[in-house]
């Protein structure tokens, strides 16, 4: 609990909104950036992070010797610990599955599996390899949200295919783009459906999207969406092997390959790692066509994936709530469906 011993062992919180930076900008401040309150609370953060890890490895590693049984299913939000995870799959050598809401919000899905497996004849259900279960939303909708909001300003498609080239191509060339497409994602990680998307080869497109369209904190990294086939290319990672791999859902962190530190450096954080989301080729959707769309222009099969909302946000549900991110934002445009929303005449 969080009590006045925590202040004394630790020293006073950080004041929720003011700046964290802790690079060189403090240096030529003339400031010793080893004794900032920024470098304090990294130093924290990052502590707090390794303790973690250390916990979780040895928690697992006991749950192996013990049982013989090197397949391992996770829950609970600190299951959701993407560097913890990448550990244990390297060190431990396990099949690791993560449910992609694998906090609260999954408690619900346990007890019904619960249920389930307690009746006569049931059967082991597969896992779960798709969080796209939440609501959808048709054009018809998608044209109600405009006309309450007056949102005149957009173009709309006869199909997906001319929605997806066009989206690419605005990618290829540096936009920023809310995607909103289909059912909405179950658990904390957008997926390709109630995303923010992003070019990866531009350098400068992390600080970007951190400081005018998400409002965080600089240091925050990106995921990068990579089609499953080409991911050892640019990651360091095991041949993918099921759509229900922790990677899958974006719940493991990995090394980048030279090659993608050349390529994609704003999918790439400081220490030289990603949290990966692998984009199957079944089921086909709108967002992997998008990326195979991409590729075909940039021989890039990356595209930079964060969640649709700005710092303190939910993630976006419903149209209404796309566009108002979207204008709220410095996003450069706004798909939804087959349509294409502007900020300008120029699309």
């Amino acid at each position: 609990p969080f009590t006045r011993h925590l202040v004394d062992l630790l020293g006073p919180p950080r004041e929720p909104g003011t700046s964290f930076r802790v690079d060189a900008t403090e240096t030529r401040a003339n400031l010793d950036p080893v004794n900032t309150p920024n470098q304090h609370y990294a130093n924290v953060a990052a502590s707090l992070q390794r303790v973690t890890e250390d916990l979780i490895l040895d928690y697992v590693a006991a749950a192996i010797k013990k049982t013989g049984v090197s397949q391992v299913a996770m829950a609970g939000g600190v299951a959701l610990n993407s560097l913890a995870n990448g550990k244990i799959q390297r060190r431990l050598g396990c099949d690791l599955y993560v449910h992609p809401a694998a906090g609260d919000a999954g408690g619900a899905l346990g007890a019904a599996l619960y249920f389930h497996a307690r009746q006569d004849g049931a059967k082991r259900p597969k896992p779960l390899s798709s969080a796209s279960l939440g609501s959808c939303y048709d054009e018809n909708e998608i044209s109600r949200a405009l006309e309450e909001q007056r949102v005149a300003n957009f173009i709309k498609f006869d199909d997906m295919g001319a929605t997806v080239a066009k989206t690419a191509s605005l990618l290829a060339q540096g936009a920023v783009i809310g995607w909103f497409q289909g059912r909405s994602e179950w658990g904390p990680r957008s997926l390709g459906n109630r995303s923010i998307l992003a070019n990866p080869c531009l350098a400068n497109m992390q600080a970007r999207i951190n400081e005018k369209i998400k409002f965080r904190e600089p240091f925050r990294p990106f995921a990068p969406a990579v089609l499953s086939e080409c991911a050892q290319d640019f990651f360091e990672i095991t041949p993918p092997h099921s759509s229900y791999q922790p990677e899958s859902f974006m719940l493991s962190v990995t090394k980048a390959t030279t090659k993608a530190r050349k390529q994609i450096p704003s999918a790439i954080h400081v220490d030289g790692t990603s949290r990966v989301q692998l984009v199957w080729k079944e089921p086909v959707t709108a967002f992997r066509r998008l990326i195979e769309t991409f590729d075909a222009m940039t021989d890039i099969p990356v595209l930079i994936n964060t969640s649709f909302n700005r710092k303190g946000e939910p993630i976006v549900e419903t149209p209404a709530d796309a566009l108002n991110t979207f204008f709220w934002s410095g996003l450069d445009y706004l798909v939804m469906s087959n349509f294409l929303i502007c900020k300008d005449t120029t699309a």
